[in-house]
């Protein structure tokens, strides 16, 4: 008589419950698309603040503002685009599987920018409200308010996305993706950093602005701008490559015939 007991309960049921694989799969694939999805629209972001000041200079150099009339409003199409889909990337990851321990993270994240597009939507509604109520008349300025209220939602965008690159990290760690990991808390690191660097760089604006006839010194403000374009281009890069490898990582998983227990290899970052 054969040995093979047809009743016995599978070897691999156990190991496999306790891995990415079966059911929780269909979770990461919704988060697999999420991830995509912000991928492009930071890849649309970058694009805009790149060619679009560029086509601008252009234009101003070949004496045809028409390109950059045209290249302003594609510019603004492509950011708000790409913050879009940013968005609904992130509520797409809120599917990720509840073992990863980043669900509250992401959940995070969407609230944040939710709040942001709200008090956008208020200083809009004001705008409108104040122009009914004094035609004709401009919507007076406080400096020193606005530095707050930039330094305010400059802080929840950076936020929002320390929330999110902490979701990648805890999303890496359950995948045994060590090298994603490590690239998660150097994205952390480059954040904070650049978060810094504007807080400074307003205060800097502020305090310089009323010591020196209410005009910052142009040396200050050029020098910061530079090191603030060349940390955020590398911090939105590391962002984006993370995004990217932590979305194969997850398609490896899909597609790769692993036996039971078996890691996907670490992508290399």
């Amino acid at each position: 008589m054969s040995e093979f007991n047809p009743y016995q309960a599978p070897v691999l049921a156990e190991v496999i419950t306790e891995t990415p694989l079966g059911w929780q799969l269909g979770h990461l694939r919704s988060t697999k698309t999420g991830l995509y999805i912000v991928y492009y629209g930071i890849c649309s972001i970058l694009l805009a603040l790149i060619l679009g000041p560029a086509c601008v200079a252009i234009a101003a150099v070949v004496g045809l503002p028409i390109i950059g009339m045209g290249a302003v409003v594609l510019m603004t199409l492509a950011f708000f685009g790409g913050a879009l889909a940013m968005f609904v990337g992130q509520i797409l990851c809120l599917s990720v599987p509840s073992e990863t321990n980043g669900k509250t993270m992401v959940a995070l994240s969407v609230a944040i920018q939710i709040l942001l597009f709200l008090i956008f939507v208020g200083f809009i509604m004001y705008g409108a409200w104040f122009g009914m109520r004094n035609p004709g008349v401009p919507m007076p300025r406080n400096s020193a308010v606005n530095s707050v209220m930039n330094l305010m939602t400059t802080i929840l965008s950076f936020a929002a996305m320390i929330c999110f690159t902490v979701f990648l990290k805890r999303l890496n760690q359950y995948l045994q993706q060590p090298d994603l990991v490590r690239s998660a808390k150097t994205v952390i690191g480059l954040i904070v950093g650049l978060l810094i660097c504007i807080s400074a760089m307003i205060g800097i604006l502020v305090v310089a602005g009323r010591q020196i006839n209410g005009v910052p010194p142009t040396e200050v403000v050029g020098c910061f701008g530079l090191l603030l374009f060349l940390l955020g281009m590398v911090t939105f890069v590391k962002y984006a490559n993370l995004l990217i490898y932590t979305a194969k990582t997850i398609a490896r998983f899909e597609n790769a015939d692993v036996q039971a227990g078996e890691s996907v290899p670490a992508s290399q970052f």
